[in-house]
């Protein structure tokens, strides 16, 4: 897995509903920040995870909000091309307990991302 963009990668942009959940690659658990967060996969390598099928199996991740609920996937499937744009989303399970703290967590990420584009912006003005 390697970061950055070229047309000779597959990019897995991981979403999560509500916004703002902690993403972790289940076998390494090697940290990816807070959702929504892109993974990037070199097309060579991504080729080495296919299956039968022409679909690729790249490791699962979990997702884990400030309530502590979880959703995880232990393996995801990528059906498409090498070096396609994949979404995969997260969803909170709405029965378990705090909820709404989640969703108040989710609107200040969503603030403080707009005040970074914000600030992005006025600086290259």
């Amino acid at each position: 897995m390697t970061l950055g963009a070229c047309s000779t990668q597959a990019s897995l942009t991981l979403l999560s509903q509500p916004e703002g959940a902690y993403l972790t690659e289940n076998v390494t658990g090697k940290v990816f920040g807070v959702a929504p967060v892109t993974v990037m996969y070199d097309a060579e390598v991504l080729a080495s995870f296919k299956g039968s099928d022409g679909c690729y199996r790249v490791k699962g991740f979990e997702a884990r909000w400030v309530s502590g609920a979880i959703a995880s996937l232990e393996l995801i499937t990528l059906c498409g091309t090498s070096t396609g744009a994949y979404n995969i989303t997260f969803s909170r399970d709405p029965k378990f307990p705090e909820l709404e703290r989640d969703l108040q967590f989710a609107l200040q990420v969503q603030q403080t991302r707009a005040q970074q584009k914000q600030a992005n912006a006025t600086r290259r003005a």
